[in-house]
């Protein structure tokens, strides 16, 4: 694989980390929300839902190609995994 893709690929890691930041705080804030209005439940759940999906492309991502660079996202799963 050239630089020049490699250097795209490790941005868009990057972008799917931030992703995933991202809609961790929408679930902490639709949770907050929720304590005083149980509508916001669907939407946190939602959210999660999709920060999963997000994820299980980033770990993806990450298996189809050895070439990228250990990010935060993939050491935290490893402690996770054990």
């Amino acid at each position: 694989m050239n630089e020049g893709v490699n250097n795209l690929l490790q941005k868009i890691d990057e972008l799917i980390v931030n992703m995933v930041k991202e809609a961790g705080e929408l679930v902490k804030n639709f949770i907050e929300l929720s304590k005083s209005d149980p509508n916001f439940k669907d939407y946190y759940r939602d959210f999660t839902d999709v920060g999963v999906q997000i994820f299980k492309i980033h770990e993806k991502l990450h298996a189809d190609f050895a070439e990228l660079k250990e990010c935060e996202g993939i050491k935290a799963l490893k402690e996770y995994k054990g």
